[in-house]
């Protein structure tokens, strides 16, 4: 907290310094750096397509919902930005995509139970390892790709019910 209240405050003092045309440049952009702007733009964006992924989980009464995907997604793409920004090497992003990838089939395991023969929570788990790779993508700034994305998990959620409708107008 100290920390960033002395950024805060040294951010304050350096636009109070520079000054154009007599006029202090007064903003963000003594506090945030446009790379770390984009970052933050990147998560946000990553956050909200988890929320929407999260939140048709959460109708259908899923124990993984809105919270978990959102926060997935979030994480994705905040470990993606930030290692790429911190580590500008080719490659960065590459690796903490496939760190991601690896913890989030951990957390995906977890919700997959087998009771009497019956397997469940497979949905859930492929929901939340699609909301990592949504948040990975936008991590990388591919904004329209990680929207068709999601939109296509949509699309994918509402195939059973679809299926399920159209095998029960039928007769044998």
């Amino acid at each position: 907290m100290m920390c960033l209240c002395r950024d805060i405050f040294l951010g304050v003092l350096f636009a109070i310094k520079h000054k154009k045309n007599g006029v202090a440049l007064w903003g963000m952009s003594a506090i945030i750096s446009p790379a770390e702007l984009s970052v933050l733009f990147r998560i946000i964006f990553a956050t909200i397509l988890g929320i929407l992924i999260g939140a048709e989980r959460e109708k259908m009464g899923k124990p993984a919902g809105m919270r978990t995907h959102s926060l997935v997604c979030m994480s994705s793409a905040a470990i993606v930005a930030i290692s790429m920004l911190a580590f500008p090497v080719a490659d960065s992003g590459a690796r903490a995509i496939a760190a991601v990838i690896t913890g989030i089939g951990f957390l995906g395991a977890g919700q997959i139970m087998n009771s009497g023969g019956r397997v469940s929570g497979l949905t859930t788990a492929a929901s939340i390892w699609a909301s990592a790779i949504v948040g990975c993508i936008a991590g990388l700034g591919y904004y329209f790709l990680s929207a068709v994305i999601t939109l296509l998990t949509f699309v994918i959620f509402q195939l059973k019910d679809v299926l399920n409708h159209k095998s029960s107008s039928y007769r044998y």
